[in-house]
């Protein structure tokens, strides 16, 4: 059954809709998410007036645009958040995953918000679902390399310029409908209301082709080819439900030193993703996980 949330805008051929539903399970929710006012507008100019299939430069010159504006905006509320002088600011970590360009993400935020023009940049493009806390943690070595940085992290997605309304492999529709447009920013600093404590990293064994991004092979195609496996997700229960997430969560709460439920806060890839690391979360008798990651992927997407 689709679902189509309150205040949301589908803007596709009906014929499309039609196929993608008889992909799924009859059970399946499909949540279609538009969260951003500019992509009903963004899904006219690329997809209607290019047949539902716009060339790869005007794809990208969507990109350019649609992720400087985003960027922008979301490292100006960072900045005001923060209170401190934006000439203050040391360092930029710009990310994106869905798309690239040279001057980076970064560099057009330095621009934009009339940075220091000695503020350094570094672009993290391509890292995919973990990118976010990959530049979370360079800015926390970048602090500690020295305590008077000031290192402003600004990430942003523009899934919608490789949406291919033309292909209904299974995992590629799954990609096209859960991965949304947003942007988010943070500055690392000395002073702030969190504490980036510890990272870590873990490669869960044959999970390489379950959730990719490349280049596409078929000239059909001008965008980047997004799929998302159901594979993913029993590899993921396999990995949270056994040994494995049990000694990440208690690995978390004697790192921290809580003495009560700790509040997770997940990348919300998917609602049986969420379920499965909440039932890693029972088994240690901590509760449910928060409404608040269901909130997020309902409202946001991936």
């Amino acid at each position: 059954t689709p679902v189509f949330l309150p205040g949301t805008t589908l803007v596709r051929p009906m014929a499309s809709m039609t196929q993608t539903v008889r992909l799924l399970k009859p059970t399946s929710v499909i949540f279609i998410v538009f969260p951003h006012s500019h992509r009903p507008l963004l899904f006219a100019d690329l997809y209607n007036k290019h047949n539902w299939n716009p060339p790869r430069e005007v794809r990208a010159a969507a990109y350019r645009y649609h992720s400087t504006k985003l960027a922008t905006e979301a490292a100006g509320k960072a900045l005001n958040n923060w209170g401190g002088r934006p000439q203050d600011i040391t360092h930029v970590i710009g990310v994106s995953t869905t798309g690239w360009d040279e001057p980076g993400l970064a560099s057009k935020v330095i621009e934009a918000l009339k940075l220091s023009p000695y503020t350094e940049k570094f672009e993290l493009v391509f890292n995919g679902c973990f990118a976010g806390l990959t530049a979370l943690r360079l800015a926390k070595s970048l602090y500690h390399a020295n305590p008077k940085s000031c290192i402003l992290v600004v990430a942003c997605e523009i899934s919608t310029v490789h949406y291919n309304a033309t292909d209904f492999d299974r995992r590629k529709v799954l990609g096209n409908h859960l991965f949304g447009d947003g942007s988010g920013a943070v500055v690392v600093s000395s002073t702030g209301n969190w504490v980036l404590e510890d990272f870590g990293n873990y490669k869960i064994s044959g999970s390489s082709q379950t959730l990719t991004m490349h280049e596409s092979t078929t000239a059909q195609h001008g965008g980047s080819e997004m799929t998302l496996s159901k594979e993913l997700v029993t590899n993921l229960k396999g990995a949270f439900t056994g040994t494995f997430g049990v000694w990440l969560i208690r690995k978390i709460i004697a790192k921290c030193g809580l003495v009560q439920r700790p509040a997770f806060c997940l990348h919300p890839g998917g609602k049986r993703i969420l379920g499965n690391v909440s039932e890693a979360v029972a088994k240690l008798h901590l509760g449910t996980l928060p409404q608040d990651n269901f909130d997020v992927m309902e409202e946001c997407g991936n």
